[in-house]
């Protein structure tokens, strides 16, 4: 991921503006789940910062995904109540 702004033909995000990756990953460096690097596109004469989860990083995603779907089950049962007696 890089940090302009832009969209695929998807709807899903290719690129996240720079003070969003900042924030999102300001204290996932020290725990190691977060590395970045700067490259020189090579159609532009401007650099770009590039964020890659790290091994370490893909496990923890995989525990906080875990942990979001408990949750937003949770959540689903209290707000919607009839639809998980059907």
């Amino acid at each position: 991921m890089h940090s302009s702004n832009s969209a695929a033909s998807d709807g899903h995000p290719k690129s996240i503006r720079a003070g969003a990756c900042k924030v999102a990953f300001s204290g996932n460096w020290g725990r190691g789940w977060v590395s970045s690097r700067w490259e020189t596109a090579p159609d532009r004469n401007r650099e770009f910062k590039y964020y890659r989860l790290t091994e370490k990083g893909r496990k923890q995603l995989v525990v906080e995904e875990s942990q979001w779907k408990l949750m937003a089950d949770a959540v689903a049962r209290v707000m919607w109540p009839a639809a998980e007696e059907s």
